[in-house]
């Protein structure tokens, strides 16, 4: 849904009518990923609050807890992802962003086991595949299904991180998008 946000409004010759008036480059980028942020947010929680219902039905009130925790970490990685979306679709054609936002997703989950990988590797390569596994997005950080299975809430550290984590990549992520449109020439 977002890697065609912006191409969309290239193709069609309505950003012309958005940029003429006293919007940024940069708050037009930014509208655009909390425009798709919240929507995936809101759909994230209204299923998270099913499952909130449900499993306090089934599992008792012990389980509002972590439920509740692991939905708010899935908003925050679908907020970096979406902040990959919206730079890819500034910068490529729609076919080419869903590629890359989903590479990007696939091998976010794999980080951990991206840089343990590394390790065992020797030289030169190994050292490029650790700073790889450092430059995509690191969505471990936001798995909670260990906790949540086990009836445990999240230490908060694991949240704090999490979150910082967060808003550290969306924001450098959402810069380079800005840096990138701004040198763009608009049709």
């Amino acid at each position: 849904m977002g890697t065609g946000l912006v191409h969309k409004e290239l193709e069609r010759r309505t950003i012309h009518v958005v940029l003429s008036r006293p919007v940024s480059r940069a708050s037009y980028l930014v509208g655009k990923w909390a425009g798709l942020a919240g929507t995936m947010a809101a759909a994230v929680f209204a299923m998270g609050a099913i499952l909130v219902v449900v499993a306090a039905t089934t599992h008792g009130a012990g389980s509002i807890g972590p439920i509740t925790q692991a939905v708010f970490l899935i908003a925050l990685a679908n907020a970096l992802l979406a902040a990959l979306a919206v730079l890819f679709s500034s910068l490529s054609t729609p076919v080419l962003s869903v590629v890359y936002t989903l590479g990007l997703y696939a091998t976010g989950w794999w980080s951990s086991d991206l840089r343990d990988f590394a390790a065992q590797m020797p030289g030169a390569l190994g050292t490029l595949m650790r700073g790889v596994s450092y430059v995509i997005p690191n969505l471990d950080l936001f798995n909670l299904r260990p906790q949540v299975a086990h009836m445990e809430t999240a230490p908060t550290l694991q949240l704090a991180l999490a979150i910082g984590y967060a808003a550290a990549y969306a924001a450098a992520v959402l810069a380079l998008a800005v840096v990138a449109f701004e040198k763009r020439e608009l049709k």
